[in-house]
């Protein structure tokens, strides 16, 4: 049981660096279009990049941040749920 609470702290870590090192970019991208440039290598293709517009890439910034918030609080749900159960 103790092996499995230290690996469900690690990955709750692991989310808890991963959202807060999303915002960063996302604001860089909100106040300064032109950064986007720098992130070309995330894009498969550079012609994806050039076919969307400024608005769409915040747009789907903005969902993926959405949802790793959300796997991550479910996640820290569960997380809290076997740290009770192992206090108990």
């Amino acid at each position: 049981m103790a092996l499995g609470l230290f690996i469900s702290i690690f990955v709750a870590t692991i989310f808890e660096m991963m959202s807060i090192g999303m915002i960063i970019p996302i604001v860089s991208a909100i106040f300064n279009p032109s950064s986007i440039e720098k992130f070309k290598f995330l894009i498969l293709s550079e012609n994806l990049i050039d076919d969307f517009f400024f608005g769409n890439i915040v747009f789907y910034l903005l969902f993926i941040i959405f949802i790793v918030y959300v796997i991550k609080s479910l996640y820290l749900f569960f997380h809290n749920y076997l740290l009770s159960k192992y206090i108990k």
